[in-house]
């Protein structure tokens, strides 16, 4: 069964361009034109990913993925905009972006990362909250270890290295 794909592009020569290309790679697409579109078809089918451009009329792409984020958590996005500015870079991948491709790409690139994220979605057990190690409790979200007699503040690279080693143990 092909991957469902939502792309929202308000460019009228790349929008059609991008569906046709990942459809010839077996996905099955839909193509809207803004945000609010996109809501609309994301309450009435079921998608694996998300392609989102960030600067639409009606409801940009930032504002659209935020209420992704919110009400699909589970569900990967990624944006393909001309927007590079670094800012622009870390907003999307703030709100939880899976990849942000900078327009121009390669479509061959493209069709690959999306394979690679939906394989890896498709992977995905829910975390535990967290984690005992030794007589320490480990909250990976909340940067936070606890032990018996102290609380310490990880920071986010601390917490990734503490949490790559609970997860490979020995």
């Amino acid at each position: 069964m092909s991957s469902s794909v939502l792309i929202v592009e308000d460019d009228q020569d790349l929008g059609p361009l991008l569906k046709q290309y990942l459809e010839l790679n077996g996905f099955s697409v839909e193509l809207r034109v803004n945000g609010q579109e996109a809501r609309i078809a994301l309450q009435e089918m079921a998608f694996d990913i998300i392609l989102t451009d960030v600067m639409m009329p009606v409801e940009d792409g930032f504002t659209f993925a935020a209420w992704v984020a919110k009400g699909y958590p589970q569900m990967p996005f990624l944006f393909i905009t001309a927007r590079k500015l670094k800012e622009d870079v870390m907003k999307g991948l703030k709100l939880g972006a899976d990849d942000y491709i900078i327009k121009p790409f390669d479509a061959d690139e493209l069709v690959l990362r999306v394979k690679n994220i939906l394989k890896r979605s498709s992977l995905k057990t829910p975390e535990p909250e967290s984690y005992e190690i030794g007589l320490y409790r480990f909250y990976p979200k909340e940067l936070l270890l606890i032990g018996p007699s102290d609380r310490k503040i990880l920071t986010e690279r601390e917490s990734q290295l503490l949490l790559l080693l609970r997860k490979n143990l020995g």
